[in-house]
């Protein structure tokens, strides 16, 4: 899945309207523009936005791999098994955006 796909399904799981891509507003090609408000919706950079995700979804958050030196996140629902990932904001937006594309 690409950066923008994962955007797309995670802004459409907030209950956003996804106006348009944000490409002329944002130096991030996956960032799209939601809403009336034209707010820049990108979960992948933006810590606040991500942790909307979290609370929304009720995610579960482990961390492992400090033993080998290879640390990764783990992220999971309710619904969705376990995404794992180095960066938590991308371990986060894949999950969300697995639940998202299963509806």
């Amino acid at each position: 899945m690409t950066d923008l796909e994962i955007t797309r399904l995670c802004a459409a799981a907030m209950g956003y309207t996804i106006m348009s891509e944000a490409t002329a507003r944002s130096s991030d090609p996956s960032a799209v523009l939601v809403n009336e408000t034209i707010t820049v919706f990108r979960p992948l950079h933006d810590d606040a936005q991500v942790m909307v995700l979290v609370k929304k979804h009720n995610l579960s958050i482990s961390r492992g791999g400090q033993a080998t030196n290879q640390p990764w996140w783990g992220v999971s629902s309710p619904t969705q098994r376990r995404k794992s990932h180095s960066d938590l904001n991308r371990a986060i937006c894949e999950c969300v955006a697995k639940m998202q594309s299963a509806k």
